[in-house]
């Protein structure tokens, strides 16, 4: 941890105050030792009691002082910092807290964060100290509260104090916007059209209702909206409908050391290619593995809601070990859904994962596969000719399109 000046001045200020202290206290007694009298013994005992008297009036302070800490916003993005406010409330009626000392976990937000002294804090108000939060990581975090000490009047010491509790940080991945998808979703998937030339106004329809914001355009009943004066959207009946299979491997990445920053381009790679199919009305289903001892999870693509939905959970979702992504394919391929395409996000590239591949293709799905590589690279074997594969490598530019590996 980085010790600053400011730090450093207060250390040498105490240790000074100190030694001060223990010299007059020395040098009383000697004199009371050998030469005594009412006036060498009062002061004696002044430089006694003083000491003992700041320390018991820091004491008592320190009993009803109430220290509670907030967060700016809930949840944020990438490296994107929020305000950690730190308030320390004094209860006392009459007792004043002479010093106020915090000391922020350098390893909470990454970086080194030094002492910070704050005013005197006078009785029934309050005092607050703020600082930048950041993390370079999509997760979820508890961002601890910072070590409080009060110190005594004398500046003799400093004594702790009762921690806030944590606040909970969540930060959201980065949604990148595809402009050229190259992978293979399968026409199937598409959600339905109304036919322009068709004069039933409910064909392939089971209902309608108001237009909500995300509603794909292509499903905006014309006719009704026209007679209504208001935007409506058509409904269609799900079990009729083929899906894009979103396949997310959470398993932890083999390289410990690039996990984080592999786990990120998983997730961000997967919820491209989902706010690719919500712009374009194509239906979708994301699907990973059990993580720890949950159960493994599954959620539908149908609109904005349904989006952020996804996106709240994969923001917080952890990579550890659970069922294994081969496995997850063999079940998927076994639900059927002919027509409807298959994805694979992975950072485990093996010849076994290519097998297990193989049973998503045989009810007639086109396969694609997106490999974050742990270093740049190509496939390390041949994939198939029926896969479409992906190479993300570190750094990968997942905006622009994700990359084919020819």
């Amino acid at each position: 941890m980085v010790v600053t000046k400011g730090r450093e001045k207060q250390r040498r200020g105490g240790r000074t105050r100190r030694l001060s202290y223990g010299c007059l206290f020395v040098a009383g007694f000697l004199q009371v030792f050998f030469f005594g009298g009412a006036v060498t013994y009062g002061l004696f005992f002044l430089v006694t009691l003083l000491p003992l008297a700041s320390w018991g009036q820091a004491m008592l302070a320190r009993r009803r002082t109430a220290v509670t800490q907030s967060l700016s916003a809930a949840a944020t993005g990438k490296g994107v910092p929020v305000e950690q406010t730190v308030r320390v409330q004094n209860k006392n009626r009459w007792l004043t807290l002479p010093g106020l000392r915090l000391r922020f976990s350098a390893a909470a937000a990454g970086e080194a964060a030094p002492f910070r002294l704050a005013a005197a804090v006078p009785p029934r108000e309050k005092s607050e100290v703020s600082r930048p939060v950041s993390f370079p990581y999509r997760g979820r975090y508890e961002v601890p509260g910072p070590e409080v000490q009060t110190g005594d009047m004398l500046g003799l010491c400093w004594l702790s104090a009762r921690s806030p509790a944590p606040a909970t940080l969540i930060v959201c991945p980065r949604v990148h916007e595809l402009r050229n998808c190259r992978l293979s979703i399968g026409q199937a998937a598409a959600l339905p059209r109304p036919s322009e030339g068709s004069g039933d106004e409910t064909t392939a329809s089971s209902d309608s209702r108001k237009y909500q914001y995300g509603d794909p355009v292509n499903r905006v009943h014309w006719k009704l909206t026209a007679r209504k004066n208001e935007l409506i959207t058509r409904l269609f009946e799900d079990e009729e409908e083929p899906e894009l299979l979103v396949l997310l491997d959470v398993r932890p990445p083999a390289v410990p050391a690039a996990a984080l920053e592999t786990a990120d381009r998983l997730v961000e790679c997967a919820l491209a290619v989902l706010f690719f199919c919500l712009r374009t009305g194509v239906r979708a289903r994301l699907v990973h593995g059990a993580t720890g001892a949950g159960a493994p999870f599954e959620a539908p693509l149908r609109d904005r809601a349904t989006f952020d939905a996804i996106f709240d959970h994969l923001s917080a979702v952890a990579f550890s070990g659970g069922d294994t992504f081969e496995s997850l394919c063999r079940q998927a391929a076994m639900g059927g859904g002919t027509g409807a395409g298959a994805v694979l996000f992975t950072a485990a590239l093996t010849p076994e994962l290519l097998a297990a591949a193989a049973a998503l293709r045989a009810p007639g799905r086109p396969v694609s596969l997106v490999w974050a590589a742990p270093h740049e690279g190509r496939v390390p074997f041949e994939a198939p000719d029926w896969m479409t594969v992906c190479v993300v490598p570190p750094g990968g530019d997942v905006a622009g399109g994700l990359t084919i590996d020819d």
